[in-house]
Parts: structure tokens; sequence; C-alpha cells
């Protein structure tokens, strides 16, 4: 890690596949997947992981013969989303759609396309607060300085 004007950066040199997909977010809670998942011999066991690593969440998961796709959507907190689809024969993984406000991550194998579409950002919460009225008012509020300030300096100059 260094820093730059900006703050620290961190750089990473000679990496893992699982350092490097767990610093892009691939996975979630418990189940921190690679970007080649060695167990793919032992898909009851995959399963297994993935259903216990749910803590307030869903994860559903597709077979089909060729693929096995995991699903998870988080409850709460961050509310991530997390779409994993490993080819089965060799534990590659095609495609990853995850959304974590506010990062959106989606990655494929060139020429594999998904048969869905990637997850939609979350929309604006319903609590947020209207900005253009907040920007109204501080612009009456500036513009109420300036000529308070305006006439002060003119009194002050005829005294």
């Amino acid at each position: 890690m260094y820093k730059s004007p900006i703050g620290p950066i961190l750089s990473l040199n000679n990496i893992s596949n699982r350092e490097a997909s767990l610093q892009m977010g691939i996975g979630f809670e418990g189940l921190q997947s690679d970007y080649v998942m060695p167990s793919i011999d032992n898909i009851t066991f995959i399963k297994e992981i993935a259903l216990a690593a749910v803590n307030p969440g869903e994860v559903t998961i597709e077979e089909t013969e060729l693929t096995l796709k995991i699903s998870y959507e988080q409850v709460g907190g961050f509310e991530q989303k997390t779409h994993l689809i490993y080819e089965k024969q060799t534990g590659l993984l095609l495609w990853v759609d995850t959304l974590l406000n506010p990062y959106i991550l989606e990655m494929s194998i060139i020429g594999y396309s998904p048969q869905e579409t990637p997850s939609p950002p979350a929309p604006a919460p319903e609590e947020s607060i209207p900005s253009f009225p907040i920007l109204l008012i501080g612009i009456i509020i500036v513009g109420a300085l300036l000529l308070v300030t305006a006439k002060t300096r003119k009194k002050s100059k005829f005294i």
C-alpha cells in the first residue's frame, strides 16, 4: 500500500486467484469463490458450502448439464446481489454479476453470454431528501448574507 495525493492505493503484485477474486468482490458471505473452483468435482460439497454461507439472505442453485449457477440476494445491510455461473467440467467461472451498492461488476468469458440480463442498480431509497429545495434554500441564504454584508460595508464607510 502506498499513499498518493488522493489517498492510499492498494497495489497487489503476484497475487493468487483467490486474492484477486476477494479484491473484486466475487462471492458472498462465507463463499468467496475463485475464477477456477478446484472442488467442482464434488458439486454436492459446493452446494452445501453455498447454502451454509448464507446468513441474512437467500441462495438459489440451478444446475444444468454443463453449468452450475449460484445466486445470492442479501436481505438488509448492503443488499448484495451476486450471480455466479461455473462450467461443471473444468470449474471455470464463466460469468459473474455482482451488485454491492455502489459497486457493480459484470464479467464473462469472451463468447459466453448468460441466459439472463445483469442485475439493475438498486433504486434510490425513498427516505432521500430531494436536492432542489436544499439548493434553493442555500442560494437564498447566500444571497441574503451577501446583501447584509454589502449594506454593512456601506454603513461602516459613512461612520
